[in-house]
């Protein structure tokens, strides 16, 4: 679509000096519209999200960490830093509820006002969810860095073993004090020594595999909980809309019963005056069989 704003503004000012309109006028008519409580809202909870999401992305690098990182946070400082991304999240979360609880009264009216707003808060809500993957992806991060550091200080303490006298045999044979041979008979292991030797070997072996199965598994847990984070932020986000649901449903139904109260009302109005037409009628047919009777 071509821009035409120029020659707009152009065939304006032709339009102003050719009828003589002053320009103050014309600008004197122009009003703003006012501010309405749910724009405001809109407006507040979306700068709350923007100043959540660069603050996350600002703060990214140090909170994660990683080499060659001078300004990096501390754990104090990233548990803050997690204490208030949640906190922001949770009342984002309870604002969007109560906006929609509040201002979309019927989210199936043809009204485009109530369309509108509908659709407003949805996209706000589809913002908050986007903030809330990168703070998650940030906390799953965290988390597996944790563990991989758990993992290596482990790895390292049952790396480090006592030298034994057989060791410190041989140390002090290859000690530079003198020239050695490079084969001397006196040097060979012994079948002890050898099976020591060997026992270790396969004890650290066994424990490189339980270390390796370990990092599987946790690597395998920190993914379910980026995937039960996701989750649990979409369901408190579809519980805003099931509460919509169910307070429309109360009110519906609110509605219907007091339209059966009424119905049943006239209903019982209707019965009454019914039966004293009847009775009237079966009085005047007595005082007629009566005045037969009596006639002849």
């Amino acid at each position: 679509m071509i821009d035409r704003t120029a020659d707009f503004l152009s065939a304006l000012k032709d339009v102003k000096k050719r009828d003589g309109i002053p320009g103050s006028l014309l600008l004197a008519t122009r009003s703003k519209k006012p501010k309405t409580s749910f724009g405001v809202k809109c407006k507040d909870l979306v700068e709350s999200i923007t100043q959540l999401r660069d603050f996350l992305l600002k703060n990214r690098k140090a909170y994660i960490g990683g080499v060659g990182q001078h300004n990096e946070l501390t754990d104090l400082e990233r548990d803050k830093v997690d204490v208030d991304s949640q906190a922001i999240i949770k009342s984002c979360s309870n604002a969007l509820l109560d906006l929609r609880t509040s201002e979309v009264k019927d989210p199936g009216s043809p009204n485009q006002l109530d369309i509108h707003k509908k659709y407003t808060i949805d996209l706000i809500q589809k913002y908050l969810r986007s903030v809330c993957r990168i703070y998650t992806e940030q906390k799953a991060i965290r988390v597996k860095q944790v563990v991989d550091k758990r993992l290596m200080s482990r790895l390292q303490s049952n790396g480090t073993r006592k030298t034994t006298p057989v060791e410190q045999e041989e140390q002090t044979k290859f000690t530079p004090k003198a020239p050695v041979h490079l084969y001397n008979p006196d040097d060979e292991l012994s079948s002890d020594e050898e099976a020591i030797y060997e026992q270790e070997n396969v004890q650290l072996l066994s424990d490189m595999n339980s270390m390796m199965d370990e990092v599987n598994a946790i690597e395998n847990q920190v993914v379910e909980i980026v995937k039960l984070q996701e989750m649990f932020t979409e369901q408190v986000l579809q519980q805003s809309e099931q509460i919509d649901v169910i307070s429309e449903t109360v009110v519906e139904s609110s509605e219907n019963v007091k339209d059966g109260n009424e119905e049943l009302r006239e209903a019982i109005k209707n019965n009454a005056g019914f039966r004293v037409w009847i009775l009237f009628f079966l009085v005047m047919c007595s005082f007629s069989l009566l005045f037969l009777e009596w006639y002849s």
